[in-house]
């Protein structure tokens, strides 16, 4: 009877222990976005803001690095670094 429990529970302990294991998994991923910015106005208005006045913005690329903890099969934690994008502006119409 002594040596049953230290048994059970060793074999207890390394069940739990895969379990835990495998509901670990780990994901890493590069990669790049291109942002499309899809700038299209009917001018800008306002205050102080000569009639004509418009602007436009350009599109931009950035690389990205993805690190994902799954916790279990339906829960992750997601860590998300990259270059911030340099998009471009430009004024156009009467302030150009």
């Amino acid at each position: 009877m002594n040596t049953r429990l230290p048994t059970l529970a060793a074999a207890l302990a390394c069940g739990l222990g895969c379990v835990a294991v495998q509901a670990q998994d780990n994901v890493v991923k590069a990669g790049i976005t291109y942002y499309t910015t899809n700038s299209s106005t009917t001018g800008i208005q306002g205050i102080g803001i000569p009639p004509g006045a418009d602007a436009e913005t350009g599109n931009a690329v950035t690389a990205i690095f993805v690190y994902e903890r799954t916790l279990t099969p339906n829960i992750g934690v997601e860590l998300v670094l990259g270059i911030p994008p340099t998009i471009e502006a430009d004024a156009t119409g009467t302030v150009a």
